[in-house]
């Protein structure tokens, strides 16, 4: 590991460190002057509802909302034409991560996939699941690519390294004055690059939302206009064969969210697909949900909210938090305000839907999401 890569990890660390100590002092109210200041450090509920969205729409320096139109490839091209200088930043900040702490990964990865260069570890990854790739993905990348005057393959490469290695989130689904809330949080070390909230609108498909990191195209938390909702983590014990070949997760999201309009849509369609690995899933509807896992030869049904008021899914990483605090799970305003930064998940994004409403926080320079600005955006106002 060269020092660039170990003042990252330090920079990362001490981040979290801060945020840690953040969280802790507003749980005890102690720097409530800081919260009610004009110039708020934590600002809650920014709401867009009057605001137009146009093309591509700036809402922090670390946060854009991007519309998209078209089939996947002119996608693509509009995506990079219209992040150009954004996107290119955060491939080589992406690239250059993932090459110097290849160190760290590599011993992440399969064995039989391990060769002395990451990227050549995530070539031959790559001719493995090639046949199981979502295609409008891989043409979206082919229409960035030529934005970007980029080889694809660098984009690709950087797309399957998080297929590969592991993150720890929370999926939750609760039933809320008889409306579900559905909440995911993004917690993966990683240095700091843009976050969108791309509206994409396929030709002959159902438009949906994801919210992703700088290149990482594939879809890891989600909505559709239909209000289907999509989230993932992976999940620690096997319950099939587990190896990587097969459909990646962020390949599988972008195929429920454009073809489904219901839960049992979608779980018909989850269990067509090929993954080969561990692979834990929230799906909802708005009006049911249920949290699946996926393997090789099955896809268990694990939690659905026919049988319970709420399902979750939390990492041994954030369990005692969670447990801690999980009676701050009553209304949304709790929910962001008490709940989220007292549980301390969310370093990368945080992405909830309730009632025909988006509350979206991303990490900036100073502050991870769970303590940063919640932005309440309208689904009806969005897809527009």
């Amino acid at each position: 590991m060269n020092l660039k890569a170990v003042l990252q990890w330090i920079t990362y660390y001490l981040k979290c460190l801060f945020n840690i100590i953040f969280s802790c002092l507003n749980s005890f109210n102690k720097i409530k002057t800081i919260i009610k200041t004009k110039n708020r450090l934590v600002k809650k509920f920014i709401k867009h509802a009057k605001t137009k969205y146009n093309s591509i729409k700036k809402i922090n320096n670390y946060f854009y909302i991007v519309k998209l139109s078209g089939t996947y490839y002119s996608m693509g091209k509009q995506f990079g034409n219209k992040t150009k200088p954004i996107i290119l930043k955060d491939v080589d900040i992406m690239y250059n991560f993932i090459k110097s702490n290849q160190g760290i990964f590599l011993k992440r990865i399969p064995k039989n996939y391990r060769k002395q260069c990451i990227f050549e570890s995530l070539y031959i990854y790559y001719k493995d699941v090639k046949k199981y790739l979502n295609p409008d993905i891989i043409d979206f990348i082919n229409g960035v690519s030529c934005s970007l005057n980029m080889d694809p393959k660098k984009l690709l490469l950087i797309n399957l390294f998080t297929d590969i290695t592991n993150n720890h989130c929370i999926l939750l689904s609760k039933k809320i004055n008889n409306k579900q809330l559905n909440m995911r949080t993004l917690d993966f070390g990683l240095p700091l690059i843009t976050h969108f909230l791309i509206v994409y609108k396929p030709v002959n498909k159902i438009p949906y939302i994801s919210l992703t990191a700088g290149p990482l195209f594939g879809c890891y938390t989600g909505i559709s206009s239909k209000n289907v909702f999509f989230g993932e983590t992976y999940y620690d014990t096997n319950i099939g064969i587990n190896t990587l070949i097969g459909t990646p997760y962020h390949h599988i999201s972008h195929k429920i969210l454009s073809e489904s309009t219901t839960l049992k849509e979608a779980e018909l369609l989850l269990k067509s697909m090929d993954r080969k690995s561990n692979l834990q899933l929230l799906i909802s509807d708005g009006k049911e949900s249920a949290l699946f896992l996926s393997c090789k030869d099955k896809c268990i049904v694990q939690q659905e909210s026919l049988k319970k008021n709420i399902i979750y899914s939390v990492t041994p990483i954030e369990k005692a938090n969670f447990d801690k605090n999980f009676h701050y799970l009553t209304d949304i305003d709790t929910i962001i305000k008490s709940f989220i930064p007292k549980t301390r998940s969310g370093e990368q994004h945080v992405l909830i839907t309730y009632d025909n409403n988006i509350y979206v926080s991303v990490t900036t320079a100073l502050f991870q999401s769970y303590n940063n600005n919640f932005y309440k955006f309208s689904m009806k106002k969005i897809f527009s």
